[in-house]
């Protein structure tokens, strides 16, 4: 009996054993079914980090620091997507990881040390000096050889320790003697990443500069961070077997990190500019798109003048509003062809004839646009000044055969830093006074390359060419994104000379294409009476095109309720009078109607 009491305990038992066991094994198949979102680190922001000019070693260590957490957060991306762990990782495996995140031209083989024990116990021993903490041994600790060759072969090896604890960021600035490796580098492997993408990039840009200042030679290039270099400089950046050379932090070795600094300042400031580009444009998509949604249908007459004027020689397509103005477009085109004399603007444009249209632009708050998607330049008829402004972006989107714009090379670099400069301390100054706050709302736009550049080439234009017209201000207040100083006149005036001998353009000098008072009067007076004669034509003809009935009819008085009268009964009667309908379609009565008893 007892024998078979203990039988069947067992047998429960080990039902409630496999049951476990069912158990767990399903839990471990949906373990192994959820899969965990993949970790995303997103890049660098440079318009976050705040260079020094003043202070080359603080800005060198920003972008070292940025660029260390970056990879940092790569590093365990890849380890969590991967399910892998650095200590346990071969070479295969280390190598495979470090060029999934590093896009380099370096020459680069990671491995583990094999427990290397003369390596170990000096490394735990530095180690535990920056993680006091921490009761750290050899057990904690393991270690990685990271091999880098440059581009002539050379090479230096780094000691990369890795484990639960922190590397001094001290140790950028030391060498060790360690493993029986004189002078090797400990660093963390973040750091060694960071660093290698540092200099792979600043030979990039630095090499793309000396390429555009080959170009253009009468260029004097202002340098920020570094004094001028050359090729070998450049080259030099990657000297890593040298004994001099500190591998991520080599600020006495010929001023590598100031060259490293020179090269993410232009970086910065280029995406700096291709933002404000990018959202510059982006309003202009929205501007074109209500520049056209309340276009009325345009006449034959308006059609007439717009296909005889002479701005369709240089201007393809031309528009000018249903609504404008006759006599102030007459003026207008009467010092056009003043203008055409001095300035030969087939040549300026060459094969990117844009388009140009006179429109109203009070909605827009703008006495002028161009929009460079469609090369379309528009100017409000009743404030034409803005012209040579839009003719100045037009100019810095076309000129290159590529979609650069002239102002976003190099060449006009030192300009948009002189202007931004001013601009800042005019900002400065008015503090919270109201043209304070709208200067500060309106940075953005002015500082965008192209409005810098535009409102240069109309300062140019006026003040240096000395040229009066209708079509370009006089005046340039800082209320319009206008700044001034002798620097920044120097700066524009050879800028623009160089340009203009480079188009093999002829600018004139101190002409002036105002009309006087006698042309406007030649001009005005034949076209009023022109004007008055044609719209009295005109309505009567448009009377007649919209008569909708002009048959006498017999009348009568309407009844009180006629739903309730039979068809003959809403008929007219008879009567000595006869009615004209007519649809009016002067300008103040348009849509109405007239009724005529005869």
């Amino acid at each position: 009996m007892n024998s078979m009491k203990t039988l069947n305990e067992q047998i429960s038992k080990l039902k409630e054993e496999n049951l476990r066991k069912e158990r767990v094994e399903s839990l471990k198949k949906k373990e192994s079914e959820f899969k965990a979102p993949k970790k995303r680190v997103s890049p660098v922001d440079l318009s976050k980090i705040k260079l020094i000019p003043n202070d080359v070693e603080k800005s060198y260590t920003k972008l070292l620091d940025k660029y260390s957490n970056y990879f940092n957060d790569k590093i365990n991306e890849y380890l969590f997507n991967n399910s892998k762990k650095l200590r346990s990782m071969d070479s295969n495996d280390l190598n495979k990881m470090i060029n999934s995140m590093l896009d380099t031209k370096f020459t680069i083989d990671c491995y583990p040390s094999a427990n290397n024990k003369s390596l170990l116990t000096p490394i735990t021993n530095w180690l535990k000096k920056s993680n006091k903490n921490l009761p750290l041994t050899t057990d904690d600790v393991s270690v990685l050889y990271f091999d880098i060759f440059n581009t002539q072969g050379n090479g230096q090896t780094i000691v990369v320790p890795i484990g639960d604890f922190k590397i001094s960021k001290a140790s950028r600035k030391n060498r060790y003697f360690v493993g029986g490796k004189s002078g090797c580098s400990v660093l963390s492997l973040q750091d060694t990443l960071a660093f290698i993408h540092l200099i792979d990039k600043t030979q990039n840009i630095l090499n793309s500069v000396l390429d555009e200042l080959q170009e253009q030679e009468s260029i004097e290039p202002v340098f920020v961070f570094a004094s001028p270099y050359d090729r070998e400089r450049v080259l030099s950046l990657e000297n890593f077997n040298e004994r001099k050379y500190k591998f991520s932090f080599p600020y006495y070795y010929d001023g590598a990190c100031h060259l490293i600094v020179e090269a993410f300042s232009l970086l910065i400031e280029r995406e700096y500019n291709a933002k404000l580009l990018d959202d510059y444009n982006k309003d202009l998509k929205s501007e074109y798109a209500k520049s056209f949604q309340d276009k009325k249908t345009i006449t034959l007459k308006v059609k007439q003048i717009m296909t005889e004027s002479y701005f369709n020689q240089y201007f393809n397509p031309f528009e000018i509003d249903q609504d404008t103005d006759l006599i102030k477009f007459k003026q207008v085109e009467q010092e056009f062809l003043k203008l055409k004399e001095h300035f030969d603007f087939k040549e300026i444009f060459k094969d990117n004839t844009p388009a140009l249209r006179f429109r109203r632009l009070g909605q827009h708050k703008a006495l002028g646009l161009y929009y460079p998607l469609y090369n379309c330049i528009c100017v409000d008829i009743t404030s034409p000044k803005s012209f040579f402004h839009e003719v100045g972006h037009c100019i810095d989107f076309t000129t290159e055969k590529s979609n650069i714009t002239l102002s976003s090379k190099l060449n006009f670099a030192n300009i948009i830093r002189t202007y931004r400069n001013l601009y800042n301390q005019s900002l400065d100054k008015l503090g919270d006074e109201p043209l304070g706050k709208y200067l500060k709302n309106k940075k953005s736009y002015f500082f965008t390359p192209t409005e810098i550049f535009a409102r240069s080439f109309e300062i140019y234009l006026a003040k240096v060419k000395g040229i009066e017209s209708s079509f370009l201000k006089a005046e340039f207040p800082l209320n319009g994104g206008y700044v001034v100083s002798d620097k920044y006149m120097k700066e524009l005036t050879e800028y623009f000379n160089d340009l203009i001998n480079k188009l093999d353009l002829n600018i004139p000098e101190n002409i002036s294409t105002l009309l006087i008072k006698e042309e406007i009067n030649k001009l005005t007076i034949p076209l009023l009476n022109n004007i008055k004669e044609e719209k009295e034509n005109l309505e009567v003809v448009d009377n007649e095109k919209m008569l909708i009935e002009e048959d006498s009819k017999e009348l009568s008085i309407a009844p009180a309720n006629p739903s309730k009268t039979s068809s003959q009964d809403t008929g007219f009667s008879k009567s000595s009078y006869s009615v004209k309908f007519v649809k009016l379609t002067t300008k103040k009565n348009k849509g109405q109607l007239s009724i005529s008893f005869i």
